[in-house]
């Protein structure tokens, strides 16, 4: 997988302070990296480095802040790696595209929380040199046993919506 700098959007500090309240431990796995991340994780797949997140296999805990043409492919990937293992967990950074196919598909029904953030967060765009506000709102989508904690981090910084994996969406 090849991005593009106009692809290359990194995470601001104040969104990874709240990862880091969350996840004391840190983040084990940052599948799709950026040598201009200020994430910090245990493990780093970049695809500039020839890495495919989509493809290769993810440990523990995860933050995913992803390319956002391919978003539902990432949600898919986070949903199999945190149904995989009960201590799996995965934090998706993420448009708030609650409408969207993949939404319907993958956050309702199977997220066990998420943070509708406000106000739109600001990234570093790679291909300008500085950081830009998110033209749409976003959201932290949350796949875990931890729930409670998620909302109480998180809930800071947004507004918390519970799902419910149990009731699958209207055909």
């Amino acid at each position: 997988m090849q991005l593009t700098d106009s692809q290359r959007y990194c995470t601001p500090q104040e969104i990874l302070d709240l990862v880091a309240e969350f996840w004391p431990a840190g983040i084990v796995m940052d599948p799709c990296s950026d040598p201009e991340s200020l994430v910090i994780a245990k493990h780093k797949l970049d695809p500039r480095a020839g890495h495919d997140g989509l493809i290769e296999p993810w440990r523990g805990r995860c933050f995913v802040n992803p390319p956002y043409d391919q978003t539902g492919r990432w949600l898919l990937k986070a949903l199999q790696h945190a149904s995989a293992k009960p201590t799996n967990e995965v934090l998706c950074l993420v448009n708030a595209a609650v409408g969207s196919d993949y939404w319907r598909e993958y956050v309702w029904p199977h997220a066990a929380a998420l943070a509708c953030l406000s106000p739109r967060v600001k990234f570093y765009c790679v291909a300008k040199q500085k950081w830009s506000p998110n033209p749409v709102d976003s959201a932290m989508v949350y796949y875990g046993p931890n729930r409670a904690r998620f909302a109480e981090v998180f809930g800071k910084r947004g507004v918390i919506v519970t799902a419910a994996p149990s009731i699958k969406p209207a055909a």
